[in-house]
């Protein structure tokens, strides 16, 4: 699958394996019903991104998000709607709504 344009990551918790409708906000990997900030893992110079983040499309500009909310509903249909509003570090806004199909990345 191609992937263009600007991206978001949401990494969440949740206290099911079938049911991840709710909202979410900044938490920790212990906490349901949050998700986790972004942050930078690796070793020998490489990094890999884990967490929560927003990045540009040619990888350069960057950012966790440090606050704020994730709320995934029943979209009807088999559809499921996504709607964000969070800060990153650097203190920018992001918010935005997806509406969609959930689907399985093998």
């Amino acid at each position: 699958m191609d992937r263009v344009g600007d991206h978001i990551q949401f990494d969440i918790m949740t206290d099911s394996a079938e049911d991840f409708l709710g909202t979410y906000s900044v938490g920790d990997a212990s906490t349901p019903y949050s998700f986790l900030s972004g942050y930078i893992d690796g070793e020998d110079g490489v990094g890999y991104l884990l967490g929560s983040w927003y990045y540009t499309d040619d990888g350069i500009t960057m950012a966790p998000f440090v606050s704020g909310t994730l709320n995934i509903e029943d979209g009807g249909s088999g559809k499921i709607s996504v709607r964000f509003d969070v800060k990153d570090d650097r203190d920018n806004a992001l918010y935005g709504r997806w509406i969609g199909y959930a689907t399985e990345i093998e």
